[in-house]
């Protein structure tokens, strides 16, 4: 069983350590016996006990049904991170000031994730703003595909004798089968099926932009995979999807749109002085 514990600090955990710090120093009114006490969990929800400290049920992260042994896994480190909590108290390590640095800035993100999560839940958005989203946006979610078939080759030499013999009348689909480097493909003719440029790079959106149904490009296109010979078969408009297919997609984006301009405001608001700012 892999019992590697992660370094991820749990928020309970760096709540009650940094309470636990700063009452030592006068920074809050807990007291350590306050600030190390068990939050109080119902009998019905207490997945273990470790040393008369009960863990709830809720301190178990979701876990895929498909992995056995995974929920026996999780408890393990559940198990684990309560020892360490334990022992890091009873060592008092917290009065360290750079320990207690540590702890807020951790304690800072991990506030700040939750305050995100619980500002992007609760924002709302009406079908009519959704609507109108979808209106603004819908044109740039057309597109235009192309039905491609490509030889592959290692350099840009073979790539341009590949284009000569093409340009004699040699068959496509025999010189990929032949020399192209594409197992995946190269069986198949060099077949690509329906591809979207954007997704290829801006040489070959510019090349394709150029070409007619039946072309061989003039010049081999490279990308990361090597030097591709590429006959252009078919060229259609792909409609923007339906609103009822992306809607999820388009509300998460509306959301996080919203959530940047939330934060925007509240630097707006704030007053900021940064120790190093430039001049």
């Amino acid at each position: 069983m892999n019992t590697h514990i992660k370094l991820a600090t749990p928020l309970t955990l760096i709540a009650t350590l940094l309470l636990g710090a700063c009452a030592s120093t006068g920074g809050t009114e807990a007291s350590p016996a306050a600030a190390n006490k068990a939050p109080e969990v119902k009998p019905a929800q207490v997945l273990v006990t470790v040393n008369g400290r009960e863990i709830g049920k809720s301190a178990l992260p979701r876990l895929d049904p498909s992995k056995p042994g995974s929920e026996e896994q999780a408890l393990d480190e559940i198990i684990a991170r309560e020892l360490i909590w334990q022992d890091f108290n009873s060592k008092q390590l917290g009065n360290d000031p750079a320990i207690q640095e540590q702890l807020q800035n951790s304690l800072r993100v991990a506030y700040s994730q939750v305050a995100a999560d619980l500002y992007i839940k609760s924002i709302k958005i009406s079908d009519d703003e959704l609507r109108k989203t979808y209106d603004v946006k819908k044109q740039a979610m057309v597109s235009t595909q192309y039905q491609l078939k490509h030889i592959l080759l290692e350099d840009e030499a073979k790539a341009k004798q590949v284009i000569a013999k093409l340009g004699k009348g040699e068959n496509f689909d025999k010189l990929a089968k032949k020399q192209s480097k594409d197992d995946n493909s190269k069986n198949q003719g060099g077949e690509l099926g329906w591809v979207d440029p954007r997704a290829l790079g801006p040489n070959f959106e510019h090349a394709l932009s150029k070409m007619k149904k039946g072309d061989v490009a003039s010049e081999p296109l490279q990308t990361q995979f090597g030097w591709h010979v590429i006959l252009l078969e078919d060229v259609k408009t792909k409609e923007a999807p339906a609103l009822d297919v992306i809607k999820d997609k388009l509300l998460n984006n509306m959301r996080m749109e919203k959530f940047q301009a939330y934060i925007q405001t509240l630097k707006a608001q704030a007053k900021i002085t940064k120790a190093n700012a430039p001049k």
